[in-house]
């Protein structure tokens, strides 16, 4: 049996369907989230090394970006009510997507344009109002690749 990397690489490193029939075939995202079911945690360790790895391929790191998100949310920690209340409390804004947000905020300075796309349009996916203000300075640079 291949390990979890080979079969995320065989998963991500593909082109999205195409073409008036591209609804009867399941794209990277949904073949790697297959991959991914039962070892999320794991699976995330994994893509985040497939990210930082300059042998990955584009394609591959370009289709990694939003399997990433998936995963930070499926294997996200539920805050209770007492640690929301004590970082309110401390004076600190709780977020329990802080995680993610600097996960594709590190991919932003990314030295692949499909990569920094891919991360802007999952941080926009997920922004709150508050944090607009510094996204906009951040993704300044990316407005003529995003029109």
């Amino acid at each position: 049996m291949a390990s979890l990397r080979d079969q995320l690489v065989h998963a991500l490193d593909i082109d999205p369907p195409q073409g008036t029939l591209a609804w009867l075939h399941t794209g990277p995202l949904a073949q790697a989230m297959k991959v991914a079911r039962g070892r999320e945690a794991d699976t995330l360790r994994e893509v985040e090394a497939l990210l930082a790895d300059p042998a990955s391929s584009p394609r591959l790191r370009r289709n990694a970006v939003p399997l990433l998100a998936q995963l930070h949310v499926a294997t996200g920690k539920v805050p209770s009510a007492e640690e929301i209340y004590d970082a309110a409390q401390r004076g600190e804004r709780f977020d329990p997507q802080r995680a993610l947000k600097q996960s594709l905020e590190r991919l932003l300075g990314d030295g692949d344009l499909e990569v920094r796309i891919a991360a802007a349009v999952e941080l926009l996916q997920i922004a709150n109002p508050a944090d607009l203000p510094p996204l906009r300075a951040q993704l300044t640079p990316l407005l003529p690749e995003l029109r």
